[in-house]
């Protein structure tokens, strides 16, 4: 049986309007921080940027990546979703469970989406 390896997650703003908030992503990846501390412990999760200026947050093992549900400039980065303004990816968690268990501690911010 083949376990599902990749879980992306749907993580609505605060006014529910799926608009991007830089402060609040900013707020976001601080929680998310916490959250893995609390239950998984200590991931380094650091700011980067793509060619086109999008900022996204990935950890130092690649298993975790934030970002905001835009792909360039007037595109849904997941189309099928476009009521979240933030989208969470966690890869690899057969390799680390943990994750995902700590982010299915916090069903009241992150909605699961598809498991692949």
């Amino acid at each position: 049986m083949k376990q599902n390896n990749n879980v992306l997650f749907g993580i609505q703003n605060e006014a529910n309007d799926a608009q991007i908030s830089e402060n609040e992503l900013a707020d976001l990846i601080d929680a998310i921080s916490k959250i893995m501390y609390d239950n998984a412990g200590y991931v380094r999760i650091s700011e980067m940027e793509n060619s086109d200026g999008f900022v996204y947050y990935l950890s130092e093992d690649e298993c975790i990546l934030l970002k905001t549900n835009m792909f360039g400039r007037e595109t849904l980065e997941e189309e099928e979703y476009p009521d979240f303004a933030y989208l969470l990816y966690l890869y690899n968690v057969d390799k680390h469970p943990e994750y995902l268990a700590a982010i299915e501690t916090r069903p009241d911010i992150f909605v699961k989406l598809r498991t692949e």
